[in-house]
């Protein structure tokens, strides 16, 4: 309820004693305080009240009522202002953003919108090693490199001859050989080529060694040995010579040894010649193939010739190798029994 106006202020001294009682009639009763003391100014600022008898009492009642009368008119006004303002305005975000949309009055929550991920654009792809340049000797990268090219996982496969491959084996094999065709196997396998990339090459091998075969190519390529070309010698029409002039990793060949009438171990499917460019034969002063001649130098070891890895690979396959011989040398020539 809100307090009428203050009655008027009358001139005499006994009315002075009626405007008091009149003021505190329709003045809530305020907190007992003495007419000597301090009160806040709107400003915030402290002053002294008039003593009763250094001034006019009735001046300070109607002064000290005028006072409590704006507080409990604007005490109400200001309150019910927060209260309206507490319940319209929209509480600030976790980010701090004052803008965010009221929330739902459905009893039911409904759904955070996520925004779709936006896809980074693939990095251009970077160029390696083995992709932009040759590896060096024995296919590794070289000191302090380390490739990064991720290769296809090794395949290998081994099969009997069968009478399409007995056709196309016409050159290397003929009746009168020392093995039936039933004695050897026909291999599919993955090798480290020169450019850096995997490739799947053949071969011709006796039976019996077939898994150790498979086996040592295996850690070949593990190791990214380089070997230029892996195809069987009828490719080139049986000739030996051809194969080793195209680079070309073989296995079986039935044929003498070379400057020999003997059967060569190659007739068996029990010896193989790996990179014969890079691992020439020599015989005197024969070098075969010719193209060989640069790589008589054995050390430093570059690209394609026979490193630890190759001897070791071979070596625990229970194999030899002719770089080991005094004369002839024959530094491209495996066999499962030293000759």
């Amino acid at each position: 309820m809100t307090p009428g106006p203050p009655p008027p202020r009358a001139n005499t001294t006994a009315g002075k004693d009626q405007q008091t009682q009149q003021a505190r009639q329709w003045m809530p009763t305020p907190r007992r305080m003495p007419l000597q003391g301090r009160l806040d100014n709107d400003d915030g600022r402290r002053r002294v009240l008039p003593s009763a008898t250094g001034s006019h009492p009735g001046a300070f009642v109607l002064e000290f009522a005028m006072r409590r009368r704006r507080l409990l008119v604007t005490a109400p006004a200001a309150a019910l202002a927060v209260l309206v303002g507490g319940c319209t305005a929209t509480p600030p975000t976790a980010g701090g953003d004052l803008s965010q949309p009221a929330a739902s009055t459905s009893s039911t929550p409904a759904a955070r919108s996520t925004p779709a991920p936006t896809a980074r654009p693939a990095a251009p792809p970077t160029a390696t090693r083995l992709s932009g340049q040759q590896p060096t000797a024995a296919g590794t990268a070289g000191p302090g490199e380390t490739p990064t090219a991720t290769l296809p996982a090794y395949n290998s496969s081994i099969h009997r001859i069968d009478p399409v491959l007995a056709h196309r084996m016409r050159y290397s094999w003929r009746p009168g050989c020392p093995v039936p065709l039933s004695a050897l196997r026909y291999l599919r396998m993955t090798y480290y080529g020169f450019d850096g990339a995997a490739h799947s090459g053949d071969m011709v091998v006796h039976a019996d060694q077939a898994t150790a075969v498979v086996t040592v190519f295996r850690q070949l390529y593990a190791n990214r040995f380089p070997i230029y070309r892996m195809r069987l010698v009828d490719d080139y029409g049986g000739s030996d010579a051809a194969a080793m002039d195209g680079d070309d990793t073989s296995a079986f060949n039935c044929r003498p040894t070379t400057g020999g009438t003997s059967w060569s171990q190659h007739s068996y499917g029990r010896a193989i010649d790996l990179n014969p460019i890079q691992n020439p034969y020599l015989a005197g002063g024969m070098v075969q193939p010719a193209a060989g001649s640069a790589y008589l130098t054995r050390s430093p070891l570059r690209k394609g010739m026979v490193d630890p890895v190759v001897r070791a690979a071979f070596s625990d396959a229970g194999w030899y190798w002719g770089g080991n011989w005094r004369s002839p040398t024959d530094y491209m020539h495996f066999s499962a029994n030293n000759r």
